[in-house]
């Protein structure tokens, strides 16, 4: 026996209102799982869910989130501040990080990263932002660790801040009361009550715009083609009417064989479940 749903939504997936709803039914936080394609469609509902954590006052609804994908420390508001204003305290003519933190707080730069980071939180009392608490305890928890293994400064602590800190992830310990977001691929094995796959509505084809580079190897033909061989061309649109048009077909393909896959194993796991939601924009 089981149950599933497959609705269309406009501007966000109700998650929110699915998981209280299975709640309602008798399902507890950690009976339930979110897969997503990819971190930033988890990053969002992480985020959502966070946001509806700090406004509820229902005690029906409390639950944490897990994730190791989405919450990465580094990408949260106060880590951004905080690493901006521990660099405005070495180089107080730092124009990128003035522009993150427009005060002074030069006087800092002499002091351990945890006193100059307590003393940043004090100054700012940035500890009053509830949705920003576990980042900041985060971040906090990473100087502790990094000063009590070496003698640190803060030029110190930045270069390994930028290096590893920052793409940490938000590590959040399994309960009865989390929920879990995980992405597709890293979802093999792993048994729940009932699935919720948002944003199940990715396109088939390949990225070719944006910040991703699409690269597919193509085959040089006419005069010559045997000395120049294969080389790299980037994929878009304007290739179906060139001369690597059988290379972008290819990739096109291909493309959507993967994405078919991708459905394939989300709805796997899902069929594993006896509840599953399935939210589509639409």
């Amino acid at each position: 026996p089981g149950y599933v749903s497959v609705e269309t939504f406009a501007e966000r997936p109700p998650v929110v209102e699915r998981i209280c709803a299975l709640i309602d039914k008798g399902f507890r936080p950690c009976d339930i799982m979110i897969l997503v394609r990819g971190a930033t469609d988890g990053a969002k509902v992480a985020a959502e869910l966070l946001d509806f954590k700090r406004r509820n006052e229902d005690p029906r609804y409390r639950f944490d989130v897990m994730t190791q994908e989405a919450l990465i420390v580094g990408n949260a508001p106060v880590s951004s501040f905080i690493a901006a204003a521990l660099r405005l305290a070495l180089n107080p003519d730092d124009s990128l990080s003035r522009a993150v933190y427009n005060h002074y707080l030069g006087s800092i730069r002499l002091l351990s990263p945890e006193e100059a980071f307590e003393r940043i939180v004090m100054r700012h009392a940035l500890q009053g932002d509830r949705r920003q608490t576990a980042y900041l305890q985060a971040i906090h928890e990473q100087i502790i660790s990094f000063c009590a293994t070496k003698i640190a400064d803060i030029a110190l602590f930045l270069r390994w801040w930028e290096e590893t800190g920052k793409n940490r992830s938000l590590s959040v310990e399994e309960s009865a009361t989390t929920v879990e977001i995980t992405t597709i691929h890293k979802a093999k094995g792993l048994e729940k009550r009932a699935v919720l796959i948002p944003y199940c509505s990715w396109s088939p084809d390949p990225k070719s715009s944006g910040t991703v580079q699409n690269i597919v190897w193509a085959e040089a033909r006419g005069d010559g083609a045997e000395a120049i061989g294969r080389f790299p061309v980037r994929y878009k649109k304007a290739m179906a009417e060139s001369g690597f048009s059988s290379e972008y077909y290819r990739e096109l393909v291909y493309a959507h064989v993967d994405n078919v896959n991708l459905l394939y194993v989300a709805l796997t796991r899902a069929a594993e479940s006896l509840h599953v939601f399935i939210p589509q924009k639409g």
